[in-house]
Formats: C-alpha cells, structure tokens, sequence
C-alpha cells in the first residue's frame, strides 16, 4: 500500500508540474501522458493475457503482475485531472460527469481492494490518446473517431456483455461489488453510446460536406 500511495502522490505531483508548464499549449500534454501509459497497459494486458481481462472479477490483484497493481493507481491521480479540464475548459455537463464519475470509480476500486477491475474501463483511454491531440493535425480526428467507435462502442461493450452473461456473482441476492461494477458499468456505455451517436453524426456531416 505504502508503494501505491507513492505512485498516486508521485503521478498527482507530476501531472500538476506538467500541468502548469504546458497551459500556452493547444493540446493537453498531462492527459496524453496518462492515456498512453494506462491504455498501453491495458491493451498489453487484453493481448497477453485475455482471460483476465474477461473474468477481472475472478483474479485478486495479486494474481496480476505487479506492475499492473500500480497503473491504475496512475489514473486514480489522473481523474482530478479529468474533472478540473472539463470544469476549466466550461465543457458540457456530460464531460463534468465523466471527470466525477472517473474520481468516484477509482477511489470506489481503491477502497474496496479491486482497483485492478478498472481495467477493462482501462481500454477506453485509448481513443483518449487522440482526444487530447485532436488540435495538433486534421488527420488526428479520423484517428479519434476510429479508435473511439472501435473500442467504445465494440470493444468494451463486448468485454461487459460478457462478463454480464458469465459472472455468477452478480445474480447472487445480496449487495456485493459485482453489483456496483455492474452499475458502473451501464453508466458509462450509455455515455458512450451517447458520444457515439456524436461522433457518428458528425462524420456523417463531413461526409456529406455540410
């Protein structure tokens, strides 16, 4: 625990030093850092090691490799991150929501020692790696619209319908974390089904030139 607080202290220190030197920027340095590092994990972790990625619920965090027990400890820094761009950059409240909701999960999966089931939502911040340079190159919206149709609305969804289908737990008559991550689960395919349709409608216009 005393190494996770180090790397949760560690990460909030850097993201606020690099924070503070990138704000003349016109891309966010601090959550393309975040995302490349947690998404490269997680994608790491669905090549390698599928099973665990598809049945997170089933494997105590001590079965992972090490490393995977300190990245998500990364974004539990970053969420704050999250929230404070969306509140600054006076974005819509479904962006304030997301940036709540980052903070609650992760600090929900601290709290109850399964930090490390945050990772199928891991996957997501793939897209997110493009998101943060969207302004740097036109070509980086295809980029974005691809990966964030691709593994916000296929890849996850696929890894939490499965996980529905299969986890025994969740159908057990009594409160237990599987129920809340079910829950955490609903809430974010909606809005990113929601994204979806927003980014689909808006590449239906560029295609028709509008």
């Amino acid at each position: 625990m005393y190494l996770k607080a180090c790397v949760f202290v560690g990460s909030f220190l850097s993201m606020t030093y690099l924070e503070y030197y990138s704000s003349h920027l016109d891309w966010k340095p601090t959550s393309f850092v975040h995302h490349i590092i947690v998404s490269s994990a997680s994608n790491y972790l669905l090549y390698n090691e599928p099973e665990k990625m598809f049945h997170i619920t089933e494997y105590n965090s001590s079965d992972l490799l090490p490393i995977y027990n300190y990245v998500p400890m990364i974004s539990c820094a970053y969420g704050y991150f999250d929230l404070y761009h969306a509140i600054k950059d006076k974005q819509s409240f479904d962006f304030v929501f997301h940036g709540f909701f980052f903070i609650g999960a992760t600090s929900w999966g601290l709290y109850n020692n399964v930090l490390h089931w945050v990772y199928p939502g891991l996957l997501l911040e793939t897209s997110s790696i493009f998101l943060s340079t969207i302004r740097t190159h036109p070509i980086v919206k295809y980029f974005f619209g691809a990966s964030f149709l691709v593994y916000r609305n296929m890849i996850f969804p696929y890894i939490c319908g499965y996980w529905f289908y299969h986890n025994a737990n969740l159908y057990e008559p009594v409160m237990n974390n599987e129920k809340v991550l079910a829950l955490f689960m609903v809430m974010i395919n909606i809005l990113n089904f929601f994204w979806g349709y927003k980014v689909i409608k808006k590449i239906s216009k560029h295609l028709k030139g509008e």
